[in-house]
C-alpha cells in the first residue's frame, strides 16, 4: 500500500493538493498495519473466550487518544495532514504495550500465549480458513468497494472529503460501541450454540439488538445538539467543510440505529457459522445499493454532495431489510462435531 499509494489515488481521481494529502496520509498510516492486525487478534480472542470488557477499555483508549492526539497536532503543532494521520496512528497504537502484557500475562482465567506458541500449526489454519474465507472476502471487497466510493465523494471537492473524514471520527464515538455488542453477539451465540442452547442463542440475539439501537438512539441524540460545537473543532476555518459535516453527521446519528442493526446481524450469521450470509450482505449493502446509488444520483439526476448521504441512508435500510431475510434463514446448529480420533476413545474437536 505505501508503495502504490499514488497509482492508487491517481486511478481514484485525485490531483493537486489533495493527491499529495492523501499520498502523505496513507503512508503514515502503513506504519500501524503490523500493530493494528495484533491488536485485532487480542480482541478477537478476548471477546471469543467472554472477556468484552477489556477490549471495550482499550477501544475507548484508543478513541480518546485518536480525538485528543489528531486536534493537538492540527491545532498547536500546525501539522496538517500529517498531523492528522500521526494522532490516528499514535491514538491506535498507543494501547499496544497494554495488550502484549495481557496476551502473554493474562493469568489463567483467560487465553494466553508464549514464545512457542507463535509457531504456526498448518492443520489448524486450513480448519480456520474454511470457517472464516467468507468474512474475509467480504472485507476485502468492502475495502475495495469503499476505495471506488471515496474516488466518488473525491470527485465533489476537498471540502466534500474532509467532511466525510470528521464526521466519520465524531460519527465513531457511538458507532464503535454498537460494533463491540455486534462482536458480543458473535461470541454469546457461538457458545450457546456449541452447548446446543439454542433458544438462548436466539435470545442472546434480541437482546443485543436491542441494546445496540437503544446505545445508537441515546448516543445520537447526545452528540446530535452538539455536533456542529465538535466539528467546528477540527473544521473551524473551513467553512465550506463545516457546513456539509454538520449536514453530514445529521444523517449519520439519524441512522445509527441501522448500523447497530448491521453489526449484530453480522455478528450473528459469523457466530453461527454462517459465514456466507456475513459475505452477502457486507456486498448488497456496499456493492447492490450504496455505490450504484452514488452513481445515479451524481450521472443521472446531477444531485449535489448532499446526495452521498442520501445514497448511504438508503443503503442501510435496505441492509437492515436484507439482514433480516437473512436471518431467517439462519441456522442454529453447531458447526462442530465430536469425532474419535485414537484408540483409548479421547475425543477432540474438529471443525467440519
Amino acid at each position: 500500500l505505501y508503495i502504490l499509494a499514488p497509482m492508487i489515488m491517481r486511478l481514484m481521481g485525485a490531483s493537486g493538493l489533495a493527491y499529495e494529502y492523501m499520498i502523505t496520509y496513507i503512508r503514515i498510516r502503513c506504519v500501524e498495519m503490523i500493530p493494528l492486525f495484533m491488536f485485532f487478534a487480542f480482541q478477537a480472542t478476548r471477546t471469543s473466550s467472554g472477556d468484552t470488557t477489556t477490549p471495550f477499555i482499550l477501544n475507548a483508549i484508543i478513541i480518546f487518544a485518536n480525538i485528543v492526539l489528531t486536534y493537538a497536532f492540527m491545532k498547536y503543532l500546525n501539522m496538517g495532514i500529517a498531523g492528522a494521520a500521526w494522532g490516528t496512528v499514535l491514538g491506535n497504537v498507543i494501547v499496544v504495550p497494554i495488550f502484549l502484557v495481557l496476551m502473554f500475562k493474562g493469568g489463567e482465567r483467560h487465553v494466553t500465549i508464549s514464545i512457542k506458541d507463535l509457531k504456526p500449526e498448518y492443520d489448524e489454519i486450513r480448519r480456520l480458513f474454511r470457517l472464516a474465507w467468507p468474512v474475509a472476502f467480504s472485507q476485502a471487497l468492502t475495502s475495495f468497494g469503499f476505495i471506488i466510493l471515496n474516488s466518488m465523494i473525491l470527485s465533489y471537492g476537498e471540502a466534500t472529503v474532509n467532511a466525510f473524514g470528521t464526521g466519520n471520527r465524531l460519527n465513531s464515538l457511538v458507532l464503535l460501541p454498537a460494533m463491540g455488542i455486534g462482536s458480543i453477539t458473535a461470541t454469546f451465540v457461538g457458545q450457546n450454540i456449541g452447548a446446543n442452547n439454542i433458544d438462548r442463542a436466539r435470545k442472546s440475539v434480541r437482546s443485543a439488538m436491542i441494546l445496540s439501537i437503544l446505545i445508537a438512539i441515546v448516543g445520537g441524540a447526545i452528540i446530535m445538539p452538539l455536533r456542529e460545537v465538535l466539528i467546528s473543532i477540527f473544521l473551524e476555518e473551513q467553512p465550506e467543510a463545516l457546513e456539509l459535516s454538520i449536514e453530514y453527521m445529521f444523517f449519520l446519528l439519524a441512522g445509527l440505529p441501522l448500523m447497530s442493526i448491521f453489526q449484530v446481524y453480522m455478528g450473528t450469521y459469523q457466530g453461527s457459522g454462517e459465514t456466507k450470509f456475513s459475505l452477502v450482505l457486507a456486498l448488497i449493502r456496499l456493492w447492490a445499493f450504496r455505490i450504484p446509488l452514488v452513481l445515479i444520483f451524481k450521472n443521472v439526476f446531477s444531485l449535489p454532495a448532499s446526495s452521498l448521504w442520501y445514497a448511504m441512508t438508503i443503503s442501510n435500510f435496505g441492509a437492515a431489510y436484507i439482514g433480516a431475510i437473512l436471518y431467517s434463514k439462519c441456522n442454529f446448529k453447531p458447526k462442530i462435531e465430536i469425532k474419535d480420533k485414537s484408540e483409548d476413545k479421547n475425543k477432540e474437536l474438529c471443525l467440519t
